[in-house]
């Protein structure tokens, strides 16, 4: 809660956040209030990477992040949501993405969110939050990812009252 997560760096993923479930019967659950996740780099989800986990961001600030890896399945700069082995889920709640890249030239990504499935069912919830993207990059604010393994796939739901520099991939209604 109120904290400031900045200028930190991982070689593969969640240079400022990673939550993971890694192994073990326990399921992984966080939640971060009122922070700010600035200016960190990763290969993937440099701001918060969440794979197989649930996480909850609540009037958090997501600026600045920069995602330098190259996959085919894309990723993103501010969050990445996977599920691999177990169900992922992050909820969105009055948050601001902003300035966040990825920098993969090749493959389509998200600048600020990505919602990947390999293996299990990846969901995004977003609800009363703001998307600007990154002025630098042709990316796309929200991306979803589904390898054709699991029915559901890779999910973004909104729950209206959302804005997005971009037409939200679809995935934002017009409430």
């Amino acid at each position: 809660t109120n904290s400031y997560i900045h200028d930190n760096s991982s070689a593969y993923a969640g240079g400022g956040l990673s939550n993971e479930r890694t192994d073990g019967p326990f399921s992984v659950s966080n939640t971060v209030t009122g922070s700010t996740i600035a200016s960190n780099t990763a290969a993937f989800g440099a701001g918060i990477y969440n794979r197989d986990a649930n996480l909850n961001l609540t009037n958090c600030t997501v600026s600045g992040n920069l995602a330098t890896g190259i996959v085919a399945s894309g990723g993103a700069g501010g969050l990445q949501n996977v599920a691999a082995a177990l169900p992922a889920e992050a909820n969105i709640t009055g948050c601001t993405f902003t300035g966040n890249r990825i920098t993969d030239p090749i493959n389509t990504a998200g600048d600020e969110v990505h919602s990947g499935s390999f293996g299990a069912v990846s969901t995004v919830n977003i609800r009363n939050s703001i998307f600007t993207g990154d002025p630098l990059t042709a990316a796309l604010n929200l991306r979803a990812y589904f390898d054709g393994t699991v029915p559901g796939g890779g999910v973004i739901t909104s729950g209206g009252y959302n804005l997005s520099s971009d037409a939200g991939s679809g995935f934002l209604n017009a409430t």
